[in-house]
């Protein structure tokens, strides 16, 4: 609804606003934002790149951000319809020497997806990875690049479930941070435009200041 639409605006321009970030201009009809820390440490890992992630996604998905207590950060920043396999997620992972995100560096892509869709451990298959797409530039001028992927994935239950998914990619400081939109292959011509609507709404800031600098 309406108000639902202006107090998802207000609430995330106010949470950039005390970061001192650009504010969200526009929302895609039917869509919520969420705004979020990233990168805060736990007891495995200390806080070297601490970010904030913004994403829209539409309103009746279920949105959730990462817990903090005694042990620090865990889970990730996402949203989703998971009774119908419908989601979208935040994942980042460290560049490797050398390495430099790029719409022509189809390999680091490549790897990088296949890293982001087995977290859970699935083994997947026939990952077909399309051309990447330069999108948006950020505020600092650092590019987004666009890639349209499909896989099949060997769930523990022993399914074998193809999906299609839309991901957004970016890089700050030494590792590459990026959004994927995913839905099932049945589903999925049907929702593509929401895929590369929530995609192209991903935004990464890094924080220099504040609980958040690396250098406390």
């Amino acid at each position: 609804t309406p108000s639902l639409a202006l107090n998802s605006l207000e609430s995330a321009n106010n949470k950039l606003s005390s970061y001192g970030l650009p504010p969200l201009l526009f929302e895609p009809p039917g869509f919520s934002t969420i705004v979020s820390e990233y990168g805060r440490g736990n007891v495995r890992e200390k806080m070297n790149n601490p970010i904030v992630v913004q994403f829209s996604y539409p309103q009746l998905w279920i949105p959730a951000t990462t817990s903090i207590n005694i042990n620090g950060e865990a889970g990730t920043i996402s949203a989703g319809d998971y009774v119908r396999g419908d989601s979208a997620y935040f994942y980042t992972a460290p560049l490797k020497n050398g390495d430099k995100l790029s719409a022509s560096n189809t390999d680091l892509i490549k790897r990088y997806i296949k890293k982001t869709i087995s977290q859970k451990g699935d083994f997947v298959d026939t990952l077909v990875v399309g051309p990447a797409k330069e999108g948006v530039i950020g505020v600092d001028g650092r590019p987004y690049y666009i890639v349209n992927f499909s896989y099949e994935i060997n769930t523990a239950a022993g399914f074998l479930v193809r999906r299609n998914a839309v991901i957004s990619l970016t890089s700050i400081g030494d590792a590459i941070q990026s959004l994927t939109a995913v839905t099932t292959s049945q589903r999925y011509k049907k929702y593509a435009n929401d895929l590369k609507d929530i995609a192209n709404s991903f935004r990464v800031y890094k924080l220099n200041s504040g609980i958040f600098s690396a250098e406390k």
